[in-house]
């Protein structure tokens, strides 16, 4: 799923009840959802801006 606001606890846990398994956004990732995203196991990215990203959480699941 892309967004293009903040990446909040609330909708990394929405995105876990829905069994969204990468979440990307343009902008930042606030800590409690980098947590959150880590114990359900959702790829969490950032900053995503053309071929530039933050990848915060399970890498594995991105080819690059």
């Amino acid at each position: 799923m892309l967004v293009s606001c903040r990446l909040s606890s609330e909708i990394v846990s929405k995105c876990s009840r829905w069994g969204v398994p990468i979440l990307a956004s343009r902008a930042a990732a606030t800590d409690l959802a980098v947590e959150i995203a880590e114990t359900t196991g959702i790829t969490l990215i950032g900053f995503l801006r053309g071929d530039c990203m933050n990848v915060y959480t399970n890498p594995q699941r991105l080819l690059l």
